[in-house]
């Protein structure tokens, strides 16, 4: 059997690895392709569909407007 990579393996490695501007452990590559499809990248929102995006939205700025106004809350009324 051959062990050799392909091309397109190559090819897909070295399109993952410039464009990250992350750390990239070469020992942990193949586990990233297989896994994520490269290494972490941040989430855009906006190319995401509708009730997806705006669950999103409420994970992301919902929790810390509970936890601030917890915070005022505990405050005030102690």
């Amino acid at each position: 059997m051959n062990t050799t990579p392909s091309h397109a393996e190559t090819h897909k490695k070295a399109d993952i690895a410039e464009g990250s501007t992350g750390y990239i452990d070469e020992q942990l590559l193949p586990q990233q392709l297989i896994e994520g499809g490269g290494p972490f990248r941040r989430v855009d929102l906006t190319s995401l569909p509708g009730p997806v995006k705006y669950i999103g939205y409420m994970i992301v700025y919902g929790i810390p407007v509970l936890l601030l106004s917890l915070i005022v809350a505990v405050t005030f009324f102690k």
